[in-house]
């Protein structure tokens, strides 16, 4: 579990650490604060076809584009960022995005564990390692459905390729055989190829 995730019905215990330790190597002085950001007075184009947001549904998801013209506007870089309804985590991930940190929280569990993993990347390395087990775990009861069998081939052998036209769609990988010594392989010609 991600340092300083907690999931609960209680107050979170690492939050008063980790806001102690942001005051701490970036206190507030209001005689020498600065800030002076005036509204956000921008159009905001954005489009909810991403992969960031189609990722999963939420009832209130925001397009996190559009959250993060915000937080680039109103913060800045390792500014602290509090998203107290977090729901999937849009900020959160916005937040990132533009090398802000950020607390997210919601009653909700539902909303932290989605937050939660939306917003700590899995490296590729792993995801492709996690991949390769679904489909070894899988692949036994998929690959029927996917080989082809009639009294031409014997074994039945992988489908390659199914052409469909209209209402009549026909598998054509098992009508073209070819013999390559004595087993038979199922092959469909594709065009130009001879």
């Amino acid at each position: 579990m991600p340092e300083g995730y907690y999931s609960g019905d209680k107050p979170n215990p690492n939050l008063r650490a980790f806001v102690e330790q942001h005051i701490k190597e970036r206190p507030y002085d209001p005689e020498t604060n600065d800030y002076d950001v005036l509204a956000f007075d921008k159009a905001i184009t954005t489009s909810k076809d991403n992969a960031i947001y189609g990722i999963h549904g939420y009832w209130s998801k925001k397009p996190y584009d559009a959250i993060r013209q915000y937080i680039k506007h109103f913060t800045k870089p390792n500014d602290l960022v509090l998203d107290p309804f977090c729901g999937s985590g849009t900020t959160a991930i916005a937040s990132s995005a533009e090398g802000r940190q950020c607390i997210a929280i919601d009653l909700s569990g539902a909303a932290t564990f989605i937050t939660k993993h939306v917003s700590y990347p899995t490296p590729q390395e792993r995801v492709i390692e996690l991949l390769r087990l679904l489909r070894a775990k899988i692949d036994h009861d998929i690959q029927p459905l996917y080989t082809t069998t009639n009294d031409q081939t014997t074994p039945p052998s992988p489908n390659g390729y199914t052409i469909a036209s209209g209402q009549d769609c026909m598998n054509r990988a098992s009508s073209c055989t070819r013999r390559a010594g004595s087993t038979p392989t199922t092959c469909l010609r594709k065009p130009g190829s001879t």
